[in-house]
């Protein structure tokens, strides 16, 4: 019987040594309940555990448009289990992207330079409620343009006033993997709260997202963008017209000796005093070397979100790029691996004890 329980808890062992805990998640801070973006982390409606479009118009061309994506690097505020992140507790988080799209069969990549994507939704508010805000997390890699424009109508269907570019960037060039946003322990970049307060509101809004990227280059490695975590809303306000000029970031890099540093740095930047459907003047593109994003941005805004994410025990290559079908799903195969071992030792275990057991009766 002695034999027995010391085999029984040698099993046991090897079972809790075997048995993987929760792999690399990527909690964020919930977006405010104003929020009038439907589907803001962009999941399935009919699925809520795995990531979709619902609630946002993609424009296609010849069946080409918006993606999505699934990682346990991607940011989430709340947990979904999800084979993509190995069936756990993960946050496993989901969102919009416009990249190269890997063939993992054929070992090349369907890539669609120069081309221009756009993804968009028409929100309904109260016209009295004239100051916007707007914030969002995004990563991306080599990319000629990642923009969002608000446009304001009074029906629904248009016709649309262009009356904000809250946000817009570009990247020629990119960091070594060491220091790339999205890699390893290093977070998304996202934007502060930022805000325009309009002449007079609009009842109806649309939020577009736009983006291309330049022909790749395995020397700078891959292109595109991802986004996810919108949030948009109209509040009402007594101040007078401030019409915020855009925040223009070029080419976002973070320190690998300060990862979590990743955020854009704040730079005053003069408003704009163009009326609502005047097109506003161009903001003078910034660029600052060194380690820290080179950015224009309001000169007050407001940071309410500051996420802290966090790596446990599995981590990897977390980039744009879902770079082949087995990285996507390589928290599912792992996971799957690890169940086969795990069985195969409990089945051992199972057989020895009964061995034991045969051979201690009389």
């Amino acid at each position: 019987m002695k034999r027995i329980k010391q085999l029984g808890i040698i099993a046991l062992t090897l079972v809790w040594f075997l048995t993987p805990s929760l792999g690399y998640g990527y909690p964020v801070p919930p977006l405010p309940e104003n929020n009038l973006i439907i589907n803001p982390w962009f999941r399935s409606t009919s699925d809520p555990t795995t990531a979709g479009l619902d609630g946002w118009t993609n424009v296609l061309q010849d069946g080409i448009g918006w993606g999505i994506t699934q990682k346990a690097s991607n940011p989430s505020s709340d947990v979904i289990i999800n084979g993509k992140c190995g069936f756990g507790e993960d946050y496993c988080g989901t969102g919009a992207r416009w990249a190269n799209d890997p063939d993992p069969g054929e070992q090349v990549n369907f890539t669609f330079p120069g081309v221009d994507v756009y993804l968009y939704q028409v929100v309904q508010a109260d016209p009295a409620n004239r100051k916007l805000k707007y914030f969002m997390h995004w990563v991306n890699h080599k990319l000629d343009v990642a923009e969002v424009r608000i446009y304001g109508s009074e029906t629904a269907n248009g016709q649309w006033t262009e009356i904000w570019l809250p946000f817009s960037l570009s990247q020629d060039k990119n960091p070594p993997p060491e220091s790339a946003p999205g890699r390893g322990d290093i977070p998304w970049f996202q934007t502060d709260t930022l805000e325009t307060v309009l002449g007079e509101g609009y009842p109806y809004y649309k939020i577009e997202l736009h983006a291309r990227y330049p022909e790749g280059d395995t020397r700078q490695g891959s292109v595109g963008v991802k986004i996810t975590g919108v949030y948009f809303t109209a509040e009402f306000t007594n101040e007078p017209v401030n019409l915020s000029t855009p925040v223009i970031v070029y080419n976002p890099t973070v320190s690998s000796a300060n990862p979590g540093d990743n955020q854009p740095k704040p730079t005053d930047s003069p408003k704009a005093t163009a009326e609502p459907g005047v097109e506003q003047g161009t903001p003078q593109r910034v660029r600052t070397p060194g380690p820290t994003p080179s950015v224009q941005q309001p000169s007050t805004p407001i940071s309410q979100f500051s996420p802290t994410p966090h790596a446990m025990t599995q981590t990897g290559n977390h980039d744009v790029g879902e770079t082949s079908g087995l990285t996507e799903n390589s928290g599912m195969v792992v996971g799957f691996v690890i169940g086969l071992i795990t069985a195969g030792v409990v089945v051992l275990a199972f057989l020895a004890i009964r061995m034991a057991e045969k051979k201690d009766r009389p």
